[in-house]
């Protein structure tokens, strides 16, 4: 697929069994650049006499990784909760930091992704992954001139729960509307 419009983070509330999951208000990505998804296989071969006698595959895994181009506060704060940004101060005088303490942990989200680049006139593709956890982030950085670009890699699980209109312990979902409609906030 050509081109990413728009991405947002939802940090992942609750995940219970034969239920819906429920997620926080999405948090828009920055300067959303790429989102990549890799399905791994385990494959089991049976042998004996020489000769291939079995062979099974199942699902493994789904890694990936979302890039964008600027740091955001509260996508950090969605992606390492309880790292809380803290707002201080009154213009011209604000500050907005957040700091990360060993205590914190990488939370589950689901990661929506829009592109309008499709093959018909006026729709769009969603790509959602229901249920992620940052594996590593590449939180900031500086480059001497030149833009430092972000991003997460990630581990996709299925979801214990049954997301609304699709299948218990949904993974990944590709999407296609006829008419674009924007990742919902």
């Amino acid at each position: 697929m050509f081109g990413i419009n728009q991405s947002r983070v939802y940090q992942m509330l609750t995940d219970p069994p034969g239920a819906p999951p429920t997620y926080a208000a999405g948090v828009l990505v920055p300067g959303s650049q790429s989102l990549t998804a890799k399905l791994g296989m385990d494959i089991k071969q049976l042998r004996g006499d020489n000769s291939l006698l079995a062979a099974d595959a199942v699902f493994k895994d789904v890694t990936g990784d979302l890039k964008y181009a600027k740091f955001g506060f509260d996508l950090a704060d969605a992606l390492m909760n309880p790292a809380a940004v803290a707002d201080s101060g009154v213009t011209p005088n604000q500050i907005t930091k957040i700091t990360l303490s060993q205590a914190d942990t990488p939370q589950s989200v689901k990661i929506e992704a829009q592109s309008k680049q499709v093959d018909y006139i006026g729709g769009d593709i969603h790509m959602i992954l229901w249920k992620v956890t940052a594996s590593s982030l590449d939180m900031f950085g500086f480059d001497e001139e030149n833009y430092n670009l972000q991003g997460i890699s990630y581990v996709s699980f299925p979801v214990i729960g049954t997301p609304t209109g699709f299948p218990a312990n949904s993974w990944v979902t590709a999407l296609a509307n006829e008419t674009s409609i924007a990742v919902a906030a």
